[in-house]
């Protein structure tokens, strides 16, 4: 039987941040377990040698060190990673340690909603696979609720998501347009972010389905259907790298 409860520790140097987090993830999120709090890097060090969590909420910026340089001293990473820091310059390294998510202090309660639901996801993936190696880790079809239908749509149909203030718009490669009266967050939560990502905030792409990035206009990347998108300048670097990837 697949266990509903993640086991994660906390490591940052500022007590606040460390009690804004548990008290967020013990009200919305009782499947997330806090084993376990550190207060900088060396402890955070001798913490991670001491008990095996699932997941690390790692802050970057600390008074003794940087939770990169924490990672870099350990010799087998077993554990998921979810940066929480006040700086969003280093995304782009931050995910080169394979990282489930970034947030930005102070957090979003739903924005960590999607980074507890991407590790939710792995972790159901990696106890899946033990059962059957043929588990595939795209669905084949997700189900999207308009009006007084159910569509099913396959993830690789959609070249991308537009939010227009309180509709979201689906584009789909044979032209359709699907129009939802939901929020961004609820198409976010339903695709597979290993294909899709969020490269503006009415924007989300399949990174499939990008021909090239033109560094006009600050950033925007071409569809295959010929659309250009405007990157926001704080997911550029991210969003390159996961292309390159």
């Amino acid at each position: 039987m697949v266990s509903n409860t993640i086991s994660a520790v906390i490591i940052d140097d500022e007590n606040d941040s460390i009690n804004t987090l548990s008290n967020f993830l013990s009200l919305f999120f009782p499947e997330v377990s806090i084993i376990g709090k550190a207060f900088g890097v060396e402890q955070g060090k001798n913490l991670l040698t001491k008990i095996q969590p699932e997941l690390v909420f790692l802050d970057i910026e600390m008074q003794d060190g940087s939770g990169f340089d924490l990672l870099d001293q350990i010799s087998t990473q077993t554990f998921s990673i979810i940066f929480t820091t006040a700086y969003d310059q280093f995304a782009l390294r931050a995910f080169n340690y394979n990282a489930i998510d970034y947030l930005l202090k102070p957090i979003n309660p739903d924005r960590l909603a999607i980074a507890i639901k991407k590790i939710k996801s792995k972790t159901n993936q990696v106890h899946v696979s033990r059962i059957n190696l043929q588990q595939p880790s795209i669905p084949n079809k997700i189900e999207l609720n308009i009006g007084n239908q159910i569509h099913w749509i396959s993830p690789n149909e959609i070249i991308y998501i537009q939010a227009d203030t309180c509709y979201t718009y689906v584009f789909l490669k044979a032209g359709q347009k699907l129009v939802l009266s939901k929020t961004m967050k609820y198409i976010e939560e339903l695709i597979p972010s290993s294909i899709f990502f969020r490269i503006h905030h009415s924007y989300i792409v399949n990174t499939q389905l990008v021909r090239y990035f033109s560094k006009e206009e600050g950033g925007v990347v071409v569809l295959e259907n010929g659309v250009k998108l405007p990157v926001s300048r704080r997911k550029k670097e991210y969003f390159l790298s996961r292309i390159k990837s």
